[in-house]
């Protein structure tokens, strides 16, 4: 048996396929790599969104409430008010007059035994 001189073919395919898979695994932890900083930028992106929205929801719900308050305010200024036409109309009513209106309802409701 003679001896090859040289390199082995085989050796030289099993180094090259040993380098493909080696670059294969390399390039496969850096898609993996890739994909958790896809993942984590995504999942950053939701919590800013869903922050931005119960911020959102804050605001409208504050705003909505300031309105609330503004109409509030609104009516019992309306009711102040209208108070003070009543009252002004009262005190031009004189005393003889108002005596009278009282004796008018007080002898209706005994009239009728009390039902308006």
């Amino acid at each position: 048996m003679a001896q090859q001189s040289g390199p082995d073919p085989i050796d030289d395919r099993l180094a090259a396929l040993l380098e493909t898979e080696q670059r294969l695994e390399a390039r496969s932890r850096d898609a993996e790599s890739a994909c958790r900083a896809k993942l984590e930028a995504a999942q950053g992106l939701v919590l800013q969104a869903r922050e931005a929205g119960l911020e959102a929801l804050e605001a409208a719900a504050s705003a909505e409430a300031r309105g609330d308050a503004a109409a509030h305010e609104a009516a019992l200024r309306a009711i102040a008010e209208e108070r003070s036409g009543w009252l002004a109309k009262l005190s031009t009513i004189s005393d003889e007059q108002l005596d009278r209106l009282a004796r008018k309802a007080l002898e209706r409701a005994l009239a009728t035994g009390g039902a308006p």
